[in-house]
């Protein structure tokens, strides 16, 4: 029964895409889905994009809880989400955010919002 259990597990998690053999990895890919969900409510109500992260952060004018806590716009490596509000997803039409990942400067370590939505189609 654990075998059939944990099999049924393991189907699951690479069909979703988040089987990763890395933690960091899946909690980095996670985290970007939180960013493009508070980014698409962001710009929902302001029409716009915001300048950086940060923004994302703030209490909301209206006396409304930020979109994110600061947290948030950290990667699992203790480094901060980087983004490019200017370079925008030609399908989705949200800017692209990334982590540098588990080794900054490697080839294929770049983790990136963009590449969710390729994995999901």
């Amino acid at each position: 029964m654990k075998a059939a259990y944990a099999l049924a597990v393991a189907l699951f998690l690479v069909a979703c895409g988040c089987g990763d053999s890395n933690p960091y990895v899946t909690r980095a890919r996670l985290r970007l889905e939180n960013l493009d969900n508070a980014m698409k409510a962001y710009q929902a109500d302001n029409g716009d994009w915001p300048a950086d992260l940060k923004e994302l952060t703030q209490q909301i004018p209206a006396g409304g809880e930020p979109y994110l806590s600061a947290d948030s716009l950290v990667d699992p490596w203790g480094r901060p989400y980087q983004y490019d509000r200017n370079n925008v997803h030609l399908e989705t039409q949200l800017p692209l955010i990334w982590s540098e990942g588990p080794n900054p400067g490697s080839p294929g370590s770049k983790i990136a919002n963009w590449s969710e939505y390729a994995r999901h189609k």
